[in-house]
């Protein structure tokens, strides 16, 4: 009888740590998971599907496209506490198709281009911008654009209400000006330091969130 208690015994400890261990493997993964899901839980769907069609008008946007690109957004459609409209060269190109939704003190703005979707959600203490399915960071009120562990990556700082510029790091990428009653033709980019590949979707991101939620 002890022994068949002891084998009894044996099992149900054995199965216990079973449970435990496969716990802790499988943890990280759901948490993972669950943390890629939230990227996409404010993408409204009418929203996107609205933008794709308005985007087939766009052309292809590389970095030429991208340093000429105009200060002036054109706005095509308005209701009270939405509009939709497009961003352009300065030779009036439609570079950028976007949507944009105020909800009580929210902002949610769906925007494309050639290379893809954006989408940005403005609550009072952050705004998290997104490039598809990859979340680019959340960009602070004191304009720092930060990784999920908080890692530092790329910053907007402002001489003025209207010019400033992007920095990665200690490096200047890019110097702007928001424009005043200049017209169309004039670049949104009043300088262009040292703009690489790799900071094509982030300086998009961001042009996009001076030109839009900071207007």
């Amino acid at each position: 009888m002890i022994v068949l208690f002891r084998i009894f015994f044996f099992f149900a400890l054995f199965g216990l740590m079973f449970l435990l261990l496969l716990g802790m493997i499988t943890k990280p993964i759901r948490k993972r998971k669950k943390r890629q899901s939230v990227v996409h839980t404010f993408v409204d769907e009418k929203l996107r599907e609205k933008v794709k069609t308005m985007a087939e008008e766009n052309i292809p946007l590389d970095l030429h496209e991208l340093k000429i690109l105009a200060w002036k957004k054109i706005v095509t459609a308005k209701k009270k506490a939405s509009y939709s409209g497009y961003l352009f060269t300065i030779f009036q190109e439609k570079l950028v198709a976007f949507t944009l939704v105020k909800e009580r003190h929210n902002i949610l703005i769906n925007a494309m281009t050639s290379e893809g979707e954006y989408h940005f959600m403005k609550s009072a203490k952050q705004t998290m911008i997104t490039f598809g399915d990859k979340l680019l960071g959340n960009l602070t009120t004191d304009l720092s654009l930060k990784t999920l562990d908080g890692q530092l990556t790329y910053r907007i700082v402002k001489t003025d209400k209207q010019k400033g510029r992007i920095v990665f790091g200690s490096r200047d990428v890019v110097e702007y000006d928001l424009g005043g009653e200049g017209t169309i033709g004039d670049r949104f980019f009043s300088t262009i330091h040292d703009i690489k590949e790799d900071d094509k979707n982030v300086v998009i991101a961001l042009s996009l969130y001076l030109m839009l939620i900071t207007d």
